[in-house]
């Protein structure tokens, strides 16, 4: 509370779907990673559920990160996979295979063999803490918005066959590299 405090979130980390975090006389919140809360106001505001971003709320979210609004099991999976990996196979994932609305959690990372990557109307973000390589037999398809989120880099390896980005998608965000 109050015009001149601003919250920090720093690293990654949830604080469970039964959080509430109010905002109020002008406060704001800083995201230097990834923060999920249960619920978050702007005032007596309830903000939807979602993914917010500092451009999605200027003037009361900043830093590099974002926030997760809403119920966490839903809408993030964080990657556990490894050095190497399949995007696709759950087991490398905390919460299941990211699907259409969600968001990839990467660290440091490489996947290969990434096998088809969905992108449905609702599009997904890949939040980057540090680089993450996409590298071989990566097919990406959809209609929807492959967004990068974070600080660090997301990197698209040997981006020719077979690496192929197919039908209608958008892909953007900073720091993101097409090689090949």
């Amino acid at each position: 509370k109050g015009a001149k405090t601003t919250l920090v979130f720093e690293g990654m980390r949830c604080l469970g779907d039964a959080t509430v975090v109010k905002l109020l006389d002008g406060a704001q919140v800083k995201a230097d990673r990834f923060v999920c809360v249960g619920r978050l106001f702007i005032g007596e505001q309830e903000l939807p559920a979602g993914i917010y971003g500092a451009g999605d709320l200027p003037g009361t979210l900043g830093g590099v990160g974002m926030i997760c609004v809403g119920p966490v099991a839903e809408s993030v999976s964080t990657w556990r996979g490894g050095s190497l990996g399949d995007w696709t196979v759950e087991a490398n994932w905390d919460n299941g295979v990211p699907t259409n609305g969600q968001v990839a959690v990467f660290n440091s990372a490489t996947v290969v063999n990434a096998g088809t990557v969905d992108i449905g109307s609702d599009g997904l973000t890949v939040f980057c803490g540090e680089t993450v390589c996409i590298a071989t037999n990566a097919t990406f398809t959809g209609v929807g918005r492959l967004t990068k989120g974070g600080t660090g880099i997301l990197r698209f390896e040997n981006w020719f066959a077979p690496n192929t980005y197919v039908g209608g998608t958008e892909l953007l965000g900073g720091a993101l590299y097409l090689d090949g």
